[in-house]
């Protein structure tokens, strides 16, 4: 997994997980924290569908196609972070 962490903006103090995506090496997905639809229930419902999860900063992520399927609320958010994401690999 490669993790993407975002810098701190002037003037806000954001948690470093609110601020981190995760790419996986090997299917180039991106995953979300979990918390954007509630840690604890996210976590179960992908450990029902037997959907992946990473662990960073002692929250999980999930993939972020998985997330605004299941949680139809977060898909723009997802859709905004997967671009981002793919933005910061785009740059390296």
């Amino acid at each position: 997994m490669k993790w993407i962490e975002y810098k701190q903006q002037d003037g806000k103090r954001i948690p470093a997980w609110k601020r981190t995506l995760g790419v996986s090496e090997e299917t180039g997905e991106v995953f979300v924290p979990a918390a954007m639809a509630g840690e604890q229930n996210v976590l179960l419902c992908a450990a029902y569908d037997g959907t992946a999860v990473a662990s960073n900063h002692n929250h999980v992520y999930v993939p972020a196609s998985w997330m605004s399927r299941e949680f139809p609320d977060t898909k723009e958010l997802c859709d905004i972070m997967v671009a981002r994401a793919r933005e910061a690999l785009d740059t390296e």
